[in-house]
C-alpha cells in the first residue's frame, strides 16, 4: 500500500486482516485485538510512505496472528494517548 501524508508526530498505521478485528467489525479477533502495522514519522511537507506487507508487524500486546493479505479488509490511523497531532493522509493505493 502506497499513501502520502504529513502533520506533526508520528501515527501508526494499521493494515486489518480479519484475524486482527472483532466479529462486529467484520473479523474474527475475540479479544485483544492487535493490527499489522507500521509507524509513519511525519513532516510538514508530503512524504510518501510505502507498506510494504512484509515489513508489517503486530505491536505484540495483543493476540499473534498470522499475516494474511489475502484477509485485508481495512485500514485504520491512530496516535498515542493524550497527544496533540496534525494529520493529513491522500493518494491512498497500491503499488
Amino acid at each position: 500500500i502506497v499513501l502520502h501524508a504529513r502533520g506533526s508526530g508520528q501515527v501508526r498505521a494499521m493494515v486489518q486482516i480479519e484475524d486482527t478485528i472483532p466479529p462486529e467489525e467484520g473479523g474474527t479477533c475475540m479479544a485483544d485485538c492487535d493490527p499489522h502495522g507500521k509507524v509513519l514519522l511525519l513532516s510538514d511537507e508530503w512524504q510518501q510512505f510505502t507498506l510494504e506487507f512484509g515489513t508489517l508487524n503486530q505491536e505484540g500486546w495483543g493476540t499473534p496472528a498470522d499475516w494474511d493479505a489475502a484477509k485485508v479488509v481495512g485500514m485504520q490511523f491512530k496516535v498515542g494517548a493524550n497527544q496533540d497531532f496534525d494529520f493529513w493522509v491522500d493518494e491512498v493505493g497500491f503499488y
